[in-house]
């Protein structure tokens, strides 16, 4: 939001959009789901605190910034489904699409967010961030990440039995064959500073497709109880990546 109207003024002139808040009615999916109606891409939507339940899946085709304002707990009742997709309509235009400050409640049998482009356009301003997911269920993925998507996973706390799926794009093997890839450099899906605790032995992260991560500086504890107190494997690749 820019509050100086000198450079909103040139904003406008230089043809640069003008990010705006779009704040939500209040946490429900309807209230959201007018809010992202509402934005233009780069926007921010503010969800104010509260609790809300959703059983409907939030189709967001343009990049938003989704921002927790104050304490919002989402639980998600969908069934196995997600219950958030990004399928970004222009992915060339690499606008940020942002998730942060959330409790999301998964309720053992639900999936949260879809990230899908079935071309090898590359997208580097993802990111998920200092939320919390309770009651993730094995199996069923917090991120379902499917396409060129680059960014960060950073500062949330996941339990449960937590479980990712990092792939390339759906069409295949695209991401292998067409895509460029430099250790060290901006090419990956960045794993870093989460919590982690898990009552399964099974694995955290499945992978395929040429999809790609880098997992660092996490801290991941097997919770007394599971099924064998191990892991096998942790981190799953199929491939060479």
């Amino acid at each position: 939001v820019l509050s100086n109207p000198q450079r909103e003024s040139t904003a406008a002139v230089l043809g640069v959009p003008i990010m705006a808040i779009v704040n939500a009615a209040s946490a429900s999916y309807a209230d959201v789901n007018t809010a992202v109606g509402s934005a233009n891409a780069g926007d921010t939507v503010r969800v104010p605190a509260g609790s809300a339940t959703w059983s409907s899946l939030l189709a967001v085709t343009k990049g938003l910034t989704f921002e927790a304002s104050g304490t919002v707990t989402i639980t998600a009742n969908n069934g196995a489904n997600f219950i958030i997709e990004y399928n970004p309509t222009t992915p060339a235009n690499d606008v940020l699409f942002r998730i942060t400050g959330f409790t999301f409640n998964l309720g053992g049998a639900n999936n949260l967010l879809h990230l899908v482009e079935a071309t090898t356009t590359e997208q580097y301003n993802i990111r998920f961030d200092h939320n919390t997911v309770t009651n993730a269920a094995y199996g069923l993925a917090i991120i379902f990440h499917e396409g060129a998507f680059w960014g960060v996973v950073d500062h949330n706390t996941f339990t449960g039995d937590p479980y990712f799926q990092n792939y390339g794009a759906p069409a295949g093997d695209i991401n292998w064959e067409e895509l460029v890839f430099t250790p060290g450099s901006r090419d990956s899906m960045y794993f870093e500073d989460n919590t982690i605790e898990t009552t399964t032995d099974g694995t955290f992260f499945s992978t395929g497709n040429g999809g790609r991560f880098v997992f660092r500086y996490n801290h991941a504890t097997i919770v007394a109880g599971g099924a064998s107190s191990g892991l096998y494997p942790f981190l799953d690749a199929h491939g060479n990546m």
